[in-house]
């Protein structure tokens, strides 16, 4: 090492070069998996053809939310926002696999240049928080990347902590986007403003209370908006709320050590800090650990899961950054280093399992295949429904083949009942409506499309119940008859 320290400092710079470096890679990765996904002609995810087909419904002028009681079975109580991200693709667009793909692609591709915005002033730690901080949403990178709210709920609580770093310069414009941001987070996610309270506490702890009736009255106007709409009515909407909020949880699950990631900042800090926290840094460490714990509540009920925590990661880059502030020390460096390096490598693994669901070839067979039957039955009525075989494997490949239910709706055919909604109205011991079985009678829907050698509308659901009522399937069976198979359907037709 040289007498003046160069050696040194060109050794710093290296290591600082290397996360940079690294955290470009991890990005270039991210984007080249949410466009290889935009691409592929299916879906890894059930909900997302039921999400793309409600949008699509929307887009003519349905509501998104039904009663409980109601025949149509297409209900998701998704928040107005997170419907509307999704939707401008598809009508700028059209229908289509593709276009349903677009919004939650780039709010994926989107989401490390946010991080990039909050971490980049971390001083020599800044490239490898960001690659670290990649590293874990790329554990879960099946979720960002489909059609769900998870990456635009990020990316408008990474605005709101932007929002927040600068308030010394936007001054009360700060307070109201944070404010906005609140009520625009509840009406993506009901529970979402948990994300946004450490942030605001510390905003306010910083000297803004003053504004906090404006930042009350800014996050009320932004919950209610949208539900001022015909398209979302509120009490069909908060209807379903009680009944689905009151699921199990499930606290036996394997992905706590990922959760446990989102604490570094804890441990950033117990390695070296030269000046103690001030009130407002110890309440906003602070509420941001609870909230994590409180977090656990909703991440554990059934369809829950370690992605319910992404959206803490502009808050964990922000604390980064406020902790390094004064340099960070050669234990802080290594730690940084280390953890990065080791999400990275679990999102590795993560990535390898994400593909192997890419069944390119066969679903470009699948789609060619429904696109021939509504070509052939352009003039009637054409819905997809589940189908049971005798196998459990069978089973869950049958269902896997109900996953492109949203292609005949993207035509202008009906869309009533969906199976993956359905499981949830069983589990809450929501009666099948009367309405429901008068239309399966009466040939609502003309032409059924049923994943192949499987028994129509016969299908127990992850909650181990039977989907479909006796009455309904007796119904079907009455009124239908299978009149030709093709490689991955077969054809049933109505007569009423």
């Amino acid at each position: 090492m040289n007498k003046d320290g160069t050696g040194a400092m060109n050794m710093g710079k290296t290591w600082e070069k290397a996360g940079w470096t690294l955290a470009a890679l991890a990005w270039a990765n991210v984007v080249t998996v949410a466009v290889l996904y935009m691409l592929y002609p299916g879906y890894i995810d059930h909900g997302e053809p039921a999400i793309s087909a409600m949008i699509w419904k929307m887009l003519g002028g349905a509501k998104a939310y039904y009663p409980l009681e109601s025949a149509e079975r297409i209900t998701n109580i998704y928040g107005p926002v997170a419907y509307l991200w999704h939707m401008w693709p598809l009508a700028l667009f059209g229908g289509s696999i593709t276009a349903s793909k677009v919004a939650a692609c780039l709010g994926a591709v989107l989401m490390t240049p946010a991080l990039f915005l909050l971490a980049r002033k971390a001083g020599p730690v800044a490239g490898w928080t960001l690659a670290f901080l990649t590293g874990i949403y790329t554990i879960v990178i099946a979720f960002p990347v489909v059609i769900r709210p998870d990456a635009i709920l990020f990316l408008l609580i990474a605005f709101a902590v932007f929002a927040v770093a600068r308030a010394g310069d936007w001054r009360w414009k700060a307070s109201l986007i944070l404010g906005l941001a609140a009520g625009l987070a509840v009406n993506i996610k009901l529970h979402a403003a948990i994300y946004l309270l450490p942030v605001g506490l510390y905003h306010l702890a910083a000297g803004n209370w003053r504004h906090l009736p404006m930042m009350a009255v800014a996050a009320m106007a932004a919950a209610v908006a949208f539900f001022l709409l015909p398209t979302f009515p509120l009490m069909d909407y908060l209807a379903w709320l009680g009944p689905i909020s009151a699921k199990e949880n499930n606290w036996m699950l394997g992905w706590y050590w990922e959760v446990a990631l989102y604490y570094f900042p804890f441990l950033f800090l117990a390695l070296g800090r030269r000046r103690p926290l001030d009130l407002a840094e110890k309440i906003y460490l602070g509420a941001y650990g609870l909230c994590i714990l409180v977090t656990l509540f909703p991440a554990t009920k059934v369809g829950g899961g370690s992605h319910y925590f992404l959206p803490f990661l502009p808050l964990a880059a922000d604390l980064i950054r406020r902790l390094s502030a004064d340099s960070p020390n050669g234990r802080q460096k290594i730690a940084v280093t280390v953890f990065a390096l080791f999400a990275l490598a679990g999102s590795f693994q993560a990535e390898r399992r994400f593909f192997k669901k890419l069944e390119w070839a066969k679903s470009r067979e699948v789609v060619a295949e429904i696109s021939a039957v509504l070509d052939r039955y352009k003039d009637k009525r054409v819905q997809m429904t589940v189908g049971r075989v005798d196998t459990d494997l069978g089973t869950q490949l049958s269902y896997h083949y109900y996953s492109w239910r949203n292609l005949p709706v993207f035509r202008g055919n009906p869309y009533t009942m969906d199976a993956g909604i359905m499981m949830e109205l069983t589990k809450l011991g929501v009666p099948f409506p009367d309405e429901a079985i008068r239309r399966i009678e009466t040939c609502h829907t003309q032409v059924w499309l049923v994943p192949k050698d499987g028994e129509p509308m016969n299908l127990t659901g992850y909650y181990n119940q039977q989907v479909f009522p006796e009455a309904a399937r007796a119904a079907f069976f009455a009124h239908h008859t299978k009149v030709s198979s093709g490689a991955f359907y077969d054809i049933w037709e109505c007569r009423p």
